[in-house]
């Protein structure tokens, strides 16, 4: 693969050696809160195609700001309005 070539979201990614996917899944929910806490109203915000975005989404729901997005995908621009 070329530098630079995206991953498609399809694409399954195994947790490195040692690491549960459990535990795997906890860091991503735990990143995504942590993310969507740095933000306030009227910010826009890029939405990504990773895995973690899937996490991302409802902690932002739970903070009810208004926001502005910017979606990389058709998925993450329908899960956005949901918002």
């Amino acid at each position: 693969m070329r530098p630079g070539t995206a991953v498609g979201a399809a694409c399954r990614v195994d947790p490195p050696m040692g690491v549960d996917s459990r535990e795997l899944e906890l860091g991503k929910r735990a990143a995504a809160a942590a993310a969507a806490a740095l933000l306030d109203d009227g910010m826009t915000v890029g939405l990504g195609t990773g895995t973690t975005i899937a996490h991302f989404i409802p902690a932002l729901a739970e903070r009810a700001l208004y926001l502005r997005f910017v979606a990389s995908s058709p998925a993450n621009e329908c899960a956005e309005r949901d918002l």
